[in-house]
């Protein structure tokens, strides 16, 4: 099933849609790490969520996915799994994998647009592909409106125009600038 982040944040925020598996592609990083680590954030305290696993299908060659998702944590009811490096044999190893509580992210950085795992994920009734490419400027408004909205912080309409046509379209940019007028503005530029 494919979503946008931006339905995806939404749909996470009222509680409608089950993770398990999500796979988030494109050839923006930023957008990526930004959306996993915003993802995790959500989820972590409601589903009694530990630490981050990350996972490289390259360099972990000892370690199967499925011993990774299957094996039962002492101190949290659930896993925040993230992979990367991976290749089309994940499409066969998920097919035989029992997903519980546990939540895996694949980082599909680079993904082409027409390979065997985006199709998979696209067309999967459960599984979710989230497209992650540099942000266009009617979801810049949006992480900027609701970034204000959740930190109180009110700013003159030539302030805000200012900011939406000159901060970064990357994700990961973007989200360190709104910090820094966190810390700077208080409630009000």
């Amino acid at each position: 099933m494919k979503i946008s982040s931006e339905k995806l944040i939404e749909k996470i925020k009222q509680e409608e849609l089950k993770l398990n598996v999500l796979l988030l592609f494109g050839n923006d990083w930023g957008t990526i790490i930004g959306l996993t680590k915003t993802i995790y954030n959500y989820v972590k305290k409601k589903n009694n969520i530990g630490e981050i696993v990350y996972f490289d299908c390259k360099n972990d060659k000892n370690i199967s996915i499925k011993g990774l998702i299957n094996t039962q944590s002492l101190l949290y009811k659930a896993k925040f799994i993230v992979i990367k490096n991976i290749s089309e044999k994940i499409c066969e190893e998920l097919k035989n994998i029992h997903f519980s509580e546990d939540i895996v992210v694949i980082n599909g950085e680079g993904i082409k647009p027409n390979s065997k795992i985006k199709k998979y994920f696209d067309t999967h009734r459960v599984f979710i592909s989230v497209p992650c490419y540099e942000l266009k400027k009617r979801e810049k408004v949006k992480i900027i409106d609701t970034f204000l909205h959740n930190n109180k912080i009110v700013l003159t309409k030539d302030v805000y125009w200012y900011l939406v046509e000159n901060i970064s379209n990357d994700y990961l940019i973007l989200e360190g600038e709104l910090e820094k007028i966190s810390v700077y503005g208080g409630s009000s530029l």
